[in-house]
């Protein structure tokens, strides 16, 4: 009900903005001018009528601000009104217009508390460091503009006459003395007409920015985060919640917490809360509570089908964006007739003479690193493209007992491929992240080395291994619009992605496929949500580079 009511006042804003504008274009009765004239000096008057189309200008502009439940906004809004109330009756006697907007007023004064959403401090005070230094730099060329083109004014090009001219030109105030006799004159007023209307709009412009926290984790949360993501993680990209991309928010009572990056706008939390399995909806709650006070819109990406339920219950709707392969050890063989290609594969190791090596990624020997490091180089510049983050692409490797490092070397003692493995379920899951293939690795190692890797953690006791994500891909009946929708992506932008691939490699190992979520609040905040996700998977440079490539 707030929303109707934040939205319903966000109009009456508007339209108080522009009974404003309209109320200092039309005139009055004469017998109320007359009797203004005789209360307040001419200039008072015409100040007075100036501001008041300023405020009513500023006013269509915080309407946007309040429909978002902007407090900033409020504030402004409440001064604007207060104070048009009063230059409404010194303009002109105007008390139908005052008795109009007291009565708004009034109605923003009562619904106060329906505007809590906090801007960026930060982002208004930069843009009004940058506005002031614009407007210095504009009475600058003012003042040699004024002086290059003197004799095409009216009258004598002093520095009180420039003054004057450019308040007047860029707030309205004072008197316009240079009044231009030739086009390059008219053109070089106007141009700083222009420019001064651009520099107040950065500054109102900042009234709106989101408030978002910079601060990057202290090392208490991070080993705090670490500790219970080893303890509770339930989703597979938990422990991608400790990249140094990423912000926490923790409950108050500090059992529970989500792991978020900021990206175009959007807060996208990666998996499902971590912590204590009673306060996780707690946790999700309050974290909603806390970002929506920021004017930021969210989502909750890769989730499982437990995190969605919790989420379905705040009210956030769900969006299924691919299936994740997890190989169950106790159930996993290499003789199963459906396993032919990975059998192939383990076959053709022994056959090479090839020699697999784990490390626990906090025991990597330098040298190893130095030559994963080259092979993993040589792979991105293969592939011929950047290197993911977010939710996977841990690189380099964080110092990590409980994370493991393979590597496959050729009967000559050469790298021909690594990969990733980073745990969760509380060390009973591995989760496949980075897959490095040389370019002269023989068809059927890759597949092998996985299968003789779910072998040794079955050996080491660990219950599954997830092998990753395959997006957008869709297993099981396609009955909705949308679910239509991500199959045909997924069938028809395989050159782009690759995901067809991806699915069909995973296929290889016969997984159990659990559906992956996407949740957001508004069906209308979905492109800029996806815009977001590629944000946050590449950097800006790669970003641009990403959107033109496809």
């Amino acid at each position: 009900m707030y929303i109707n009511i934040s939205h319903f006042i966000a109009v009456l804003i508007f339209l108080s903005g522009l009974l404003n504008i309209a109320s200092s274009l039309f005139l009055k009765l004469p017998v109320r001018i007359e009797l203004v004239e005789d209360l307040f000096p001419l200039g008072i008057i015409h100040l007075s009528r100036t501001l008041v189309i300023i405020f009513g200008i500023f006013l269509v502009f915080l309407a946007r601000g309040l429909w978002q439940r902007k407090e900033r906004s409020w504030w402004l809004s409440v001064i604007l009104i207060a104070l048009s109330i009063v230059l409404h009756l010194i303009k002109r006697l105007d008390y139908e217009e005052s008795i109009m907007l007291l009565f708004i007023l009034t109605i923003l004064v009562f619904f106060k508390n329906l505007f809590t959403v906090k801007s960026s401090k930060f982002g208004l005070l930069e843009s009004i460091k940058t506005s002031g230094i614009i407007l210095i730099l504009l009475f600058v060329y003012s003042f040699f503009g004024f002086y290059i083109l003197q004799g095409q004014f009216s009258n004598p090009v002093t520095i009180s006459n420039i003054s004057n001219d450019y308040f007047y030109s860029i707030f309205g105030v004072g008197t316009d003395i240079l009044v231009p006799r030739t086009r390059h004159a008219v053109w070089f007023e106007d141009s700083i007409s222009t420019s001064g209307i651009i520099s107040i709009g950065l500054i109102f412009a900042a009234l709106f920015v989101p408030l978002i926290d910079k601060k990057k984790p202290s090392d208490e949360q991070k080993n705090l985060a670490r500790e219970m993501m080893l303890q509770d993680a339930t989703n597979s990209v938990s422990y991608f919640g400790l990249m140094a991309d990423k912000s926490y928010f923790f409950n108050k009572n500090k059992t529970s917490f989500l792991a978020y990056k900021v990206a175009g706008g959007v807060a996208v939390v990666l998996g499902d809360p971590i912590g204590e399995p009673k306060d996780k909806l707690l946790t999700l709650r309050e974290f909603i509570d806390w970002i929506e006070t920021r004017g930021l819109i969210y989502a909750f990406y890769n989730i499982t089908a437990t995190a969605s339920v919790s989420l379905k219950k705040l009210g956030l709707k769900l969006l299924k964006v691919g299936e994740e392969a997890i190989v169950y050890t106790s159930d996993f063989s290499i003789d199963k007739p459906e396993m032919k290609d990975v059998r192939y594969g383990v076959n053709r190791i022994k056959k090479l003479e090839m020699k697999l090596v784990w490390y626990q990624l906090d025991q990597i020997p330098w040298s190893v690193l130095q030559d994963v490091d080259r092979l993993y180089r040589s792979w991105l510049q293969a592939k011929k493209a950047p290197a993911l983050s977010f939710s996977l692409g841990f690189y380099p490797f964080p110092l990590e007992p409980k994370a493991y490092l393979l590597v496959v070397y050729s009967s000559e003692n050469q790298i021909q491929t690594a990969f990733s493995f980073y745990s969760y379920k509380k060390q009973n899951g591995m989760v496949l992240d980075l897959m490095i293939r040389g370019s002269g690795t023989p068809n059927g190692v890759v597949e092998g080395a996985l299968a003789n890797t779910i072998l040794h953690f079955r050996d080491l006791g660990l219950q599954e291994v997830s092998l990753g994500m395959a997006p957008l891909a869709n297993v099981g009946p396609k009955e909705k619009l949308i679910d239509k929708a991500i199959s045909y992506l997924f069938n028809n932008f395989n050159q782009f992605y690759g995901y067809k691939y991806l699915f069909n490699f995973k296929e290889k190992f016969n997984p159990s496929w659990k559906h992956k979520y996407l949740a957001y609040k508004n069906v209308a905040d979905l492109p800029k949500i996806t815009f977001s996700l590629v944000r946050a998977h590449f950097t800006e440079k790669d970003t641009r580079k990403f959107l033109l490539d496809t």
